[in-house]
């Protein structure tokens, strides 16, 4: 196939430009609007001939150009009105190869032309005006090449082409800046030598791949003439001519800021998991003492009950009123005090010796729980309605505690005879469990408190039998399974408690709780 012919074509006149699109040679023309941006042209480009069509103030001035710096470039003046004569011994005819008066002649002219003398080769290997069979358009916007270089010197991005060869063909000024290298630098430069050095293996692999497959994405850190680095994000995509690779064309986008960003980022998650891990130390050794102070306190708090209850048996005839009920409110002391350092121990065991996970029916677990509440629901003559609930993964024996504290403070906190429901529908991976009472409620501005250890009898009754731990139990339970607790009350309507569960995990072998017994905890609202 014969090689296209590369024209530089100086001017804005169409009709010569589509008589290069209707003639049999095939060409590729590059547009010049002025001719000053047509000299600039031909110090990078290499050329098969120049065609003069542009003003004729211009024109002496690119003859004058060529002359001095390509004077072996053929030239084609195009004068399609006649209206500037050639008669002065300076006229354009002396200094260049045809003057045209017909448009159609001129594609002839530098056809004829280029066939009777060697092709000009100017710095740099080829053109980069366009592809064989070029569409030029009637709309001269997309041909003008100030147009174009004003496009790509206004990209954030460095812009580039290289031939495959790696020389430099084009480029914008966002790529000088970060180089830091001159125009007339870039154009005797191998870009790969503007790549990190520890990168450019990597890079040289890209280029390869691009070869190949069309098409490479990458990060390398391009290195300015003094040294100064910036990480860039490149595309790059090759480019054809003929079905033979001839170009590299691509973008690289500075990402100075997302890399700081990223930095930063990577500090803050760090600093949050140092955190994190403090927490996680503070909270095994808070356990652990609590799990060693709760079982040492037991036996001395048991001796100091004993002892008043025995003094109390021993010298009843010789006390008076007064000192009978003083020992009565130490024993209760005692007993309540017990009843927290027992509620503190099953809290501080949750996560140390919890049962490995199984399936668990939660029918047999609320089943379990009346069992174990059933005196309570008597005397309270309460009354317990549920929806079948599902089956469940996690440990039976914690899902019977925490059922069976929400029920027992469902039956604790209600003026009238209790009306308890307990509902469970799936929400994706999870359960979402209710059990909703009919109860007193609880003050909205202690709702937020109300799964905090100690806090208290946030509804406002007598706390005599209140461990102010047992809903903080459930909230520990509820985080052991991967779930979230929540509560919504309105006072003097009632509470309603929302947690989640894991679905069942077909692996799990199941297990029953239908005997597992725990004792009443008698947990406050506030627990």
């Amino acid at each position: 196939m014969t090689p296209s012919l590369h024209v530089l074509y100086v001017g804005d006149t169409m009709s010569p430009i589509r008589a290069f699109k209707a003639h049999e040679t095939d060409f590729t023309v590059c547009l010049a609007a002025t001719h000053e941006d047509a000299l600039a042209r031909l110090g990078g480009t290499a050329f098969d001939c120049a065609v003069y069509a542009g003003e004729p103030a211009g024109r002496d001035l690119f003859l004058d150009g060529v002359a001095e710096n390509l004077p072996t470039l053929p030239i084609v003046v195009y004068d399609g009105d006649c209206s500037n004569r050639f008669d002065s011994p300076n006229s354009p005819t002396a200094r260049c190869d045809r003057v045209a008066t017909d448009a159609d002649a001129v594609p002839t002219a530098v056809a004829e032309l280029v066939s009777e003398s060697s092709p000009h080769l100017g710095s740099v290997t080829d053109d980069t005006g366009g592809e064989p069979g070029y569409d030029y358009r009637d709309t001269p916007l997309w041909d003008n090449p100030e147009f174009m270089k004003s496009v790509l010197d206004n990209l954030l991005d460095a812009f580039f082409v290289f031939s495959v060869n790696r020389e430099m063909v084009e480029w914008n000024t966002r790529l000088e800046e970060i180089t830091g290298r001159s125009g007339e630098e870039l154009a005797e430069s191998d870009p790969m030598a503007f790549i990190a050095e520890e990168h450019r293996e990597d890079a040289f692999e890209s280029l390869a791949s691009v070869l190949t497959e069309g098409h490479t994405t990458g990060e390398y850190d391009l290195v300015s003439a003094d040294g100064e680095r910036t990480p860039c994000e490149f595309v790059v995509s090759l480019v054809t001519e003929n079905g033979e690779p001839r170009y590299i064309c691509g973008i690289a986008r500075d990402i100075s800021d997302l890399r700081q960003k990223q930095a930063e980022l990577e500090r803050k998650q760090a600093e949050l998991d140092q955190v994190v891990d403090e927490l996680e130390r503070s909270n095994a050794e808070l356990e652990q003492f609590a799990y060693v102070a709760s079982h040492d306190m037991k036996e001395p708090l048991r001796m100091v009950r004993n002892y008043l209850q025995l003094l109390e048996h021993r010298y009843s005839d010789e006390l008076d009123e007064d000192a009978t009920e003083f020992i009565d409110f130490a024993v209760d002391g005692a007993r309540r005090l017990q009843g927290m350092i027992d509620q503190l121990l099953t809290y501080s065991r949750i996560d140390r010796e919890g049962d490995p996970f199984r399936a668990v029916d939660c029918e047999s677990v609320l089943a379990t729980v009346q069992r174990n509440l059933e005196v309570a629901i008597e005397e309270a003559d309460a009354e317990i309605e549920s929806e079948p609930l599902p089956t469940v993964t996690g440990d039976s024996d914690q899902l019977v505690q925490l059922f069976q504290n929400l029920v027992s403070n469902a039956i604790k906190y209600n003026e009238e005879a209790p009306h308890i429901y307990v509902d469970a529908t799936r929400a994706g991976d999870v359960w979402q469990f209710t059990v909703e009472d009919d109860g007193i409620g609880i003050p909205e501005d202690q709702v937020d408190h109300v799964f905090d250890a100690f806090y208290g009898d946030a509804s406002g009754v007598d706390e005599a039998d209140s461990t102010g731990i047992g809903l903080a139990i459930c909230d520990r339970i509820v985080q052991r399974h991967g779930g979230d607790i929540w509560v919504e009350s309105t006072v003097g309507e009632g509470t309603t408690f929302h947690f989640t569960l894991p679905g069942q995990d077909a692996e799990l072998e199941p297990e029953s709780a239908s005997l597992v017994e725990i004792t009443n905890t008698n947990g406050s609202r506030a627990e």
